[in-house]
């Protein structure tokens, strides 16, 4: 998320469509949250289906 090159593109797409962002295997880390609160948002929610399937 904080490549300078990137970073406004990645931002804009955390807001339209974060699930491109979190494509791919996990665990994944995800340490810039402050700026893309959607971001965050749909890694939760991802965990808690994940969490849910698995119980």
């Amino acid at each position: 998320m904080d490549e300078p090159e990137k970073k406004e593109q990645n931002l804009r797409m955390a807001e339209i469509k974060p699930s491109v962002l979190l494509a791919g295997n996990s665990p994944r880390l995800n340490d810039e949250w402050q700026s893309a609160p959607t971001l965050w948002d749909s890694i939760r929610f991802s965990a808690l289906m994940h969490f849910k399937v698995i119980k």
